[in-house]
């Protein structure tokens, strides 16, 4: 079906959920709750099918007065908004496997879940075009229903690594984009020149639920450097002379796990889901199981 995935594997996630804690608006009635309109089912108004609808809220009396097919919508039961931004910024072009790639089947295993669940989903791509100033590097909004899943997945693949990422820009041209709430993965190396604490207090002010989604390869949790050796930064240019001995190899090794335990404590203090995905970790581990546990997925 796709160069991200194989069909047996897409078998396994629609047997999955996004797990959502808090009641958000949607627009439409899909799988998920809310409760923005109280307890009672109750009717809304219509809408023109389009496919990947469930033909089950096929309204057949409006089509027998309009020769046309409508949807029943529905106040209790709304689809959820998923948003998920791709850090595709120069450092995520890197490793093997590349966190780039890796990010990207992510991001579309839970696009494919969101849209089996009738859900909505927007996807952002992260970084900088070269003399451009806006924080995302393509963008695309509100698909929905399964007949969706392709152009999503055509839109994951495409597209190179540019620039550096800017999350706090992002999540405002989310939210001046009038984005409905609802959840809001973050799938990213969190090598970001600007941070993230600020944009992720942002997304929950303006109730929407974050995740995140720390991705980094083996070269950078285990990196093999010998002799003398100059390192650029990818993004800004600036570079460090190194000569790599054991001890330093290991106070890299230490800081980089200070580093992940920050990210993890700020995402426990703040109620948000967080998992550390190294790209040498087999994919459908990731999903079936970890992000099981980190309650992303149910």
């Amino acid at each position: 079906m796709s160069d991200l995935f194989d069909a047996s594997f897409l078998k396994k996630l629609e047997l999955l959920t996004l797990s959502a804690r808090r009641a958000m608006a949607g627009q439409t009635r899909g799988e998920q709750r809310s409760t923005r309109h109280g307890s009672s089912v109750e009717f809304a108004d219509y809408r023109q099918y389009t496919p990947g609808d469930d033909y089950r809220r096929i309204d057949w009396n409006a089509y027998a007065r309009f020769d046309n097919i409508f949807l029943k919508l529905f106040r209790e039961e709304e689809d959820l908004n998923l948003h998920v931004m791709v850090d595709a910024s120069v450092s995520m072009n890197f490793g093997l496997p590349n966190k780039s790639a890796y990010a990207r089947r992510v991001a579309g295993a839970l696009a494919y879940i969101a849209l089996h669940n009738a859900d909505r989903v927007s996807l952002y791509l992260l970084g900088r075009a070269e003399n451009s100033t806006m924080p995302v590097l393509d963008v695309m909004r509100g698909r929905r229903g399964r007949g969706a899943i392709f152009e999503v997945f055509d839109f994951l693949q495409q597209g190179a690594c540019e620039g550096a990422s800017d999350l706090n820009g992002a999540v405002q041209y989310l939210l001046a984009g009038h984005a409905q709430p609802g959840i809001v993965v973050i799938i990213s190396d969190f090598l970001l020149h600007d941070g993230y604490e600020g944009a992720v207090k942002r997304l929950m002010y303006e109730k929407f639920q974050p995740m995140l989604v720390h991705v980094m390869a083996p070269d950078e949790m285990n990196p093999d450097l010998t002799g003398d050796l100059r390192l650029t930064d990818s993004e800004t240019g600036d570079h460090v002379d190194v000569s790599p001995t054991r001890r330093l190899i290991a106070l890299y090794r230490k800081r980089l796990e200070a580093f992940r335990q920050m990210i993890s404590g700020f995402a426990a203090k703040h109620g948000t889901d967080y998992v550390f995905a190294c790209t040498d970790t087999p994919f459908e581990d990731l999903v079936l199981r970890w992000m099981r546990a980190a309650n992303m997925v149910v």
